[in-house]
This record gives C-alpha cells, sequence and structure tokens, in this order.
C-alpha cells in the first residue's frame, strides 16, 4: 500500500517490467537470481533489508528477497505461490546463515478491512497510486491473458460493465 508519511524503508522490486521502472526509483531487471539486484539492495541497505515481502508469488521474487535480507530479517510470503510453482526453493543457505524468518501469511484479515479503509478515508493510505490502467470488462480479457508477462505499471481495475 502506498502510505502519505515518511518511511524509513526502501522500497524496491527483485522483478518487473521495463516500464515499471519509471513509476518509482526501483533497481534493474536481469533475471532470476540477480546478482546486481541483491547486491544493489545490500549496499543501499547498508547490510540487506530488514524485512522482504512477496505479494506476487513468483519464484524468483521469493528467492532474491530472501538473498537481499540482513542477518536476523524476515520474509512474508503473502498468498500462494502462482500456479505450478507451490514447491518453490528457497536459498536455505541464507536462511540458516543470516538466521532469517519466513513468515507465511493469507493476507489481511476480513476483521480487520474496516480499520484499512478508514485509513484510506483519512489519506493515510492511498491505494489510487497503485493502479496503472483502467480497463472495460470487455478488454480485461485481454489484461488477464498478459498477466504473467508484467508488461504494464500498477494494477489494472476494471471500471466499465
Amino acid at each position: 500500500m502506498i502510505t502519505r508519511r515518511n518511511s524509513p524503508a526502501v522500497i524496491s522490486s527483485t522483478r518487473q517490467s521495463p516500464t515499471e521502472r519509471t513509476r518509482v526509483r526501483r533497481l534493474p531487471e536481469r533475471g532470476a537470481y540477480d546478482r546486481s539486484t541483491i547486491d544493489a539492495i545490500l549496499d543501499i541497505t547498508d547490510g540487506g533489508a530488514h524485512v522482504s515481502i512477496d505479494a506476487l508469488g513468483h519464484p524468483e521474487i521469493l528467492i532474491n528477497s530472501i538473498s537481499s535480507l540482513r542477518k536476523r530479517g524476515k520474509h512474508i510470503q503473502v498468498g500462494i505461490m502462482e500456479s505450478g510453482q507451490h514447491q518453490a526453493r528457497v536459498p536455505i543457505d541464507k536462511v540458516i546463515g543470516r538466521e532469517l524468518e519466513i513468515i507465511g501469511s493469507h493476507g489481511m484479515q476480513a476483521h480487520r478491512y474496516p480499520e484499512m479503509l478508514e485509513l484510506i478515508r483519512i489519506s493515510k493510505l492511498e491505494p489510487e497510486k497503485l493502479i496503472g490502467k483502467t480497463v472495460s470488462l470487455e478488454d480485461s480479457i485481454h489484461a488477464l491473458v498478459d498477466m504473467n508477462s508484467f508488461a504494464g505499471t500498477g494494477v489494472t481495475v476494471i471500471n466499465s460493465f
């Protein structure tokens, strides 16, 4: 979620399309197990991120995220891995060597929605900043087919039925 408040966090992506890089200052993609991205995150965070999150469920993001953590860091895996990738590889050498924690989450609990909606109402959360484009229901078929290409920026929202 995009917040209005300044945050000490470094937000980066370990997998994205070329157009996504222009949306926010991010690191370059060079493919799975990208040493340059991991090294860059380790460098700009002075030893690694404290927390990494994968909410897309892609094995490449999982490995790069865990590899970018500092000692005693935490990786949060939100939701399930994409179809056919449920048995994703984990860099266990880094998990043990850096004493990392891996936390699984189904996502936000339904009883917390009112609190989140209130944060949106008072503009402490700005989810509209996550929207990359809007499409009609008819055009959504193409957007759905192209989802795994990661060609767009942000979230695609159906706004015309």
